[in-house]
């Protein structure tokens, strides 16, 4: 996209347009599912009148367990990654649920223990106002973090680490793969608390950007910052990490400071409290908790039925990028 945000579309949810300065890898990826640019569908039909046209209708069909990618046990790995995307995002879903109690929104995953969204008394959102107020004088130094970061955008984290869609592919799909699975986990829980916005309480908050059409808390940059936060620290730490301990001390904080970052401009562009982030990023840990409980296991043959092996798969590959020969 020409402002630079954006990403490419290239798989409909959020893609990397501008991403690494070259689009000759998107547009084979696009046209490998199914998109031609512009004018080539009247290209492809004056080709095939070049190269069908004589040939013998009885031409020999071959059959598909043939060509490459139609093995069953491999077909989960040529898929494009956004339809993976969904059926590891479907899998992790399965293991976990999310229930109203009188405490907050009790979340089970499996393999964790039980972890509570604590309610919060509405008295409190009010006391903050005046935070919220206080932190919109830092809007105009935000105004561009704050527009860049509107929906997901890997391009800050990959200025930390070198990621790009030639190097990382993988661990690019895992963070896209992440950010959906806590847009669902937290668009339930908003919905059960529905706490209202800071502009819903004073019209002297008036935020920068267009409130988004559903409540406030807990914070959903928040808890997805976070857990690419700490799902990139995960990755970076593999067993034998000795030779990357000096690097890694370096990293961490700047990963940390990022997610924090991220989360407060939020509260900076007035549609957020400070106590939603707080929620957020200690939601985001605990679904960290999951995903590496999920990943720990060794990647088998993916099959057509349902289970956790997607997950384990993806984070198999993401690390895979990561190691030291």
């Amino acid at each position: 996209m020409a402002n630079g945000i954006g990403y490419d579309g290239y798989d409909g949810y959020d893609g990397y347009d501008g991403y690494d300065g070259y689009d000759g890898y998107d547009s084979y990826d696009s046209y490998s599912n199914g998109r031609t640019p512009a004018n080539g569908a009247l290209a492809l039909t004056r080709t095939r009148e070049l190269l069908v046209y004589g040939t013998p209708p009885t031409m020999p069909v071959r059959g598909q367990e043939r060509w490459p990618g139609f093995d069953r046990h491999g077909a989960f790995g040529m898929l494009a990654p956004s339809v993976r995307r969904q059926i590891v995002v479907m899998d992790l879903l399965r293991e976990i649920t999310i229930d109203a109690t009188d405490d907050g929104v009790l979340l089970k995953c499996t393999g964790t223990d039980p972890y509570v969204i604590p309610i919060q008394d509405v008295r409190l959102f009010q006391q903050q106002l005046s935070e919220v107020e206080a932190m919109a004088e830092l809007r105009n130094e935000r105004a561009a973090e704050i527009a860049a970061q509107l929906t997901f955008n890997p391009v800050f984290w990959a200025r930390i680490l070198p990621m790009s869609r030639r190097h990382t592919p993988f661990t690019l799909e895992l963070m896209s793969t992440a950010v959906m699975f806590a847009s669902f986990v937290v668009q339930r829980a908003k919905t059960i608390f529905h706490y209202a916005r800071p502009y819903q309480w004073s019209p002297r908050i008036q935020p920068m950007i267009a409130p988004p059409l559903y409540s406030t808390y807990p914070g959903g940059h928040a808890v997805e910052s976070t857990l690419i936060d700490k799902l990139l620290i995960a990755l970076l730490t593999p067993s034998n990490a000795e030779a990357t301990t000096e690097w890694l001390t370096e990293i961490v904080p700047m990963l940390d400071n990022l997610a924090d970052r991220i989360a407060e401009n939020r509260v900076v562009a007035g549609i957020h409290f400070p106590i939603d982030s707080n929620a957020g990023r200690q939601l985001g840990e605990q679904l960290c908790r999951y995903f590496i409980n999920a990943a720990d296991g060794v990647p088998k043959a993916i099959e057509t039925k349902p289970g956790s092996n997607t997950f384990v798969w993806l984070f198999a590959k993401a690390r895979a990028e990561w190691q030291t020969p």
